[in-house]
């Protein structure tokens, strides 16, 4: 009973740390307006340094291990563990990326070698979460992503940093929200969504039209102005005084 308590208590508390989490897209460093007026976008990913839930990856797959029973299921799960990355997280980005990218005709891919720039996909966390669906437990399952834009002529040279935290997987498909690679697919999807549309707002933003400001004319401007006034002002009053002493005389 204690043991059930304790449980009940752990779940709730994930749950609840869960839903403080706030998912969250930023340009963290530079702009994206030097893809302005491309047509193509070199696309890589990278998953090296990832964190697996708390853990690094080489100790979850570690700890993973100890849960199957038969040397085969574990050899598949380690085999759909690396494959799904080529085979269904990538697809799913590059698929949500281009949805919004084409109306910026824009075209991203892998292997774009002809490609002014790269974006560089790097896979800094991911949670698989759980999810039981008779019962209405679960924990998010989520990635947090760190994406720099390079020069191809010069990899070292950052022109921008997106950062992507807590992007959750989910779909309204119950069945498919059991399986693990699949939540984590929609998570890829979810990310590429928002990190185009930042993408598209950049490249299709009007430039600003400056207007000129004509300068305004200080005090001292205008006492100068005054005085280069003043000598045709006295011609004038000059004439005028001129005149009406002659028409007095006559």
């Amino acid at each position: 009973m204690r043991s059930l308590k304790l449980c009940l208590i752990l779940l709730l508390s994930i749950e609840l740390h869960a839903k403080s989490q706030v998912p969250e897209v930023t340009v963290n460093s530079g702009d994206l307006s030097f893809l302005k007026g491309q047509t193509t976008l070199n696309v890589q990913f990278v998953y090296d340094g990832m964190l697996v839930s708390q853990f690094s990856e080489p100790i979850f797959l570690k700890q993973k291990k100890s849960e199957y029973r038969k040397t085969a299921d574990y050899e598949k799960f380690m085999s759909d563990w690396e494959a799904d990355r080529a085979g269904k997280y990538e697809p799913k980005f590059l698929k949500q990326l281009n949805l919004t990218l084409f109306r910026a005709d824009i075209k991203a891919d892998m292997g774009l070698g002809d490609a002014k720039y790269i974006m560089i996909v790097k896979t800094a966390k991911t949670e698989p979460g759980f999810y039981h669906g008779s019962s209405g437990m679960k924990r998010d399952t989520y990635i947090n992503l760190v994406v720099n834009f390079v020069e191809t002529a010069d990899t070292n040279h950052v022109l921008c940093t997106v950062k992507a935290n807590y992007i959750v997987g989910e779909t309204d498909n119950l069945a498919e929200m059991k399986e693990t690679n699949t939540r984590i697919t929609y998570a890829y999807g979810a990310a590429a969504d928002k990190i185009s549309k930042i993408i598209y707002k950049e490249c299709t933003k009007k430039e600003k039209v400056v207007k000129e400001v004509k300068p305004e004319i200080k005090n001292d401007d205008k006492s100068v102005k005054d005085k280069e006034d003043k000598p045709v002002k006295d011609k004038k009053e000059k004439e005028k005084k001129k005149k009406k002493d002659k028409d007095d005389d006559e």
